[in-house]
This record gives structure tokens, C-alpha cells and sequence, in this order.
């Protein structure tokens, strides 16, 4: 719970920053490699894209943000699909501590390798998902 407060916070606060700040900001808080590698977060689809960027391990969710508050996608529309989008992230990391703290290596084991397969397969079909939410 702790967790997905403070990432809601964090998130909330960089979108509002960039929201109101700009690009200036940005360009300070994300390089240009990222700048452009994600330069269709503006277009088309902006809900699903969220949604998806925020589920898929490994994609730079800090950099998204303050990419996402200089399109057209409302506060609240981000808000909300990007904490939906982060929960099972969030689910499988308290598991996993909860795992070490209780010494349950069988689930800390389920988690890891959850965790892994989902991260290969994001890696794997990572052109055809870039493809997709480009189109």
C-alpha cells in the first residue's frame, strides 16, 4: 500500500511538473535518446499506451511521465491507467519481500521467475510492441 502511495505521489507530482514547467524541465530530467525513441507518446492511443508502458518491466516509467504531461492526455486519465498499469509490477515486488522476509524461498522462487518471463517476453517482442503503439 505504502509503495503504490508513493508511486502515485511521484507520478502525480513529475506529470504536473512537467505539466506546468514544460519542456525545459524536461529536457533536464530525460535525455534525448529517450526524447526520441518515445516521441509518439502524443499521438494516437494514448490510453492503451499508458496502460501498457506502465505494465511492461524495464521501460524508463520516470521519463514517460514527464513525456506524457506534454501531450494531450488528461491528468486524471494518466493517473489512473498508469497505477493500474504499475499494480502487478508493485504486487510481485511486496510478494517477493514478503517472500525474503518470511523466509518462503519457494515463493520468493515464483516470483523471480514470474517476474523473468514476464521481462523476457516484454524484451522478445519489444519491435512489435514498439511497431504496434507507433501505429
Amino acid at each position: 500500500m505504502y509503495a503504490t502511495i508513493g508511486l502515485s505521489l511521484g507520478s502525480a507530482i513529475a506529470f504536473i511538473l512537467g505539466r506546468f514547467v514544460g519542456l525545459p524541465l524536461i529536457r533536464m530530467m530525460v535525455t534525448e535518446k529517450q526524447m526520441q525513441r518515445f516521441s509518439f507518446v502524443g499521438e494516437k492511443k494514448q490510453g492503451t499506451i499508458v496502460l501498457i508502458v506502465f505494465f511492461i518491466p524495464g521501460f524508463p516509467k520516470d521519463a514517460l511521465t514527464y513525456l506524457f504531461s506534454l501531450s494531450r492526455i488528461g491528468f486524471w486519465k494518466f493517473f489512473f491507467l498508469s497505477q493500474i498499469g504499475r499494480l502487478p509490477g508493485t504486487i510481485l515486488l511486496t510478494f517477493g519481500a514478503s517472500a525474503i522476509f518470511e523466509k518462503n524461498w519457494m515463493m520468493l522462487h515464483l516470483v523471480i521467475w514470474l517476474s523473468l518471463a514476464l521481462l523476457l517476453l516484454a524484451f522478445w517482442k519489444r519491435k512489435a510492441l514498439m511497431e504496434w503503439l507507433r501505429q
